[in-house]
């Protein structure tokens, strides 16, 4: 809001001095008691709309960008997104004080605040991850993105392009890392080459050798013990298709049952090797979700519920967990 008169003034003698107004009629309207110079929000005396502020240096011009001709003589500009937040003019967006307040997309041009925009934080160039190819650089807006083939965005959460927070993407200059990169069919899962061969966002087909991811395209499934993934489903249609059996080198494993706790599958020679039933509420639990709590009782393993409620099979409310 604009509540300041002086500053206010000083955008008037501006349109003078370009003879866009007269000085009679911000005379006029100053001396009015009731004359918008004198409101809260003083208004520009051509089109009527507010004037507004630059939140930097103060500045006063008339909020109309592109609408009105006293707009056009000093030009702020804001978030694309949040239209109502903070404004600059061109000379502060050059200020280092004021620089990161706003940023060009180089795409769409048009202004963002910091948390629209995805940026590279720069390749590891040293083990110990400190050292980095370049400063963190803004690459481009969210909408943006998906049309921009100079970047890309590993789906993997510990991989260095997300190590701040979860925009950050790979820009060409550190596309060396890029190498052996895999790619869902979906479009929507991407891993860069360093990240491929310990990927938790999908796994191959072991029939096709297709990647797929687990999330989005849901086109092919693992288990969450041994991390083997099944066929995906073009191959098992041709699987079932294949009466002899002979056209699969590799059935891919058999899946028999889900995680009551985290809703993953267990496929079926894990749950043959392993224990993966509480002793309490035989539900079934990966190791994950069942947690190393036994009974003190009878000594059966109990998920992460029944450990804290106590044993349902002795009803014993005490319990030891392994060392």
């Amino acid at each position: 809001m604009v509540n300041n008169w002086r500053l206010s003034e000083n955008y008037y003698q501006r349109l003078v001095d370009h003879y866009l107004t007269s000085q009679s009629r911000t005379s006029q309207k100053s001396s009015s008691p009731s004359g918008t110079l004198h409101t809260d929000r003083p208004c520009c005396p051509i089109c009527s709309h507010h004037l507004v502020a630059c939140n930097g240096c103060s500045i006063v011009t008339c909020s109309a960008n592109g609408q009105c001709a006293g707009a056009d003589l000093i030009t702020l500009v804001s978030c694309h997104v949040h239209d109502n937040l903070e404004k600059f003019c061109a000379a502060c967006l050059t200020d280092e004080r004021y620089s990161g307040a706003l940023i060009q997309c180089m795409h769409c041009w048009n202004w963002h605040c910091p948390e629209i925009m995805k940026k590279c934080v720069g390749r590891p160039i040293s083990s110990d991850k400190l050292g980095r190819a370049h400063a963190p650089k803004f690459i481009s807006c969210r909408s943006c993105f998906s049309a921009a083939a100079s970047m890309q965005e590993c789906s993997e959460f510990d991989c260095w392009s997300c190590a701040h927070i979860h925009d950050d993407v790979i820009c060409l200059d550190c596309i060396g890392s890029m190498d052996s990169h895999i790619a869902c069919p979906c479009g929507w899962t991407w891993v860069r080459g360093a990240c491929a061969q310990k990927t938790d966002s999908g796994g191959r087909c072991p029939g096709c050798q297709t990647f797929y991811c687990f999330d989005q395209c849901g086109y092919i499934d693992a288990c969450t013990e041994c991390h083997k993934t099944t066929l995906c489903n073009d191959c098992m249609e041709e699987d079932l298709s294949d009466e002899e059996g002979s056209s699969m080198a590799n059935k891919g494993l058999v899946l028999v049952t889900t995680c009551k706790g985290c809703q993953r599958s267990i496929c079926a020679d894990c749950f043959e090797e392993r224990e993966f039933c509480c002793g309490s509420c035989d539900s079934v639990r990966c190791w994950d979700c069942m947690g190393d709590g036994k009974c003190s009782g009878c000594g059966a393993l109990m998920c992460l519920s029944c450990t804290e409620a106590g044993c349902g099979e002795c009803r014993v409310g005490k319990y030891s967990t392994e060392s």
